[in-house]
């Protein structure tokens, strides 16, 4: 399971930042689309287009794959999550919080694993 996790994770972050270089520069939210919709969303529909602009998806596709690459598999725990006398941590076995807590997100996508569900 210990590299399951982190392919699982690498192709949900290539995806959304495709999705997002693909919609860079995309307008087509016009007033009128957005008066369309607004009786539909439970939030100002601007505030949640303006989170989910695509330069702002890309950042947080980066943060996660930099995330991602210090918390790994090594002999079976997660280097990054030692304590500073370079002790293993009871509950940092690999896959560790931080990753299982990245990949929450896509919980449900179907190649999901309920056994990556954050304890």
């Amino acid at each position: 399971m210990d590299t399951d996790l982190a392919g699982f994770l690498r192709a949900r972050l290539d995806e959304d930042d495709a999705l997002a270089r693909a919609c860079a520069g995309d307008s087509h939210w016009t007033d009128d689309a957005i008066a369309v919709l607004a009786p539909q969303l439970a939030i100002e529909p601007r505030l949640h287009i303006a989170r989910h602009d695509p330069a702002r998806v890309m950042d947080d596709v980066a943060a996660k794959r930099r995330m991602l690459d210090s918390h790994y598999s090594h002999r079976g725990v997660c280097p990054t999550c030692f304590d500073q006398r370079n002790r293993p941590m009871l509950r940092e076995r690999w896959p560790c919080e931080t990753a299982r807590l990245i990949a929450l997100p896509y919980a449900d996508h179907p190649d999901y694993q309920e056994e990556w569900r954050p304890k």
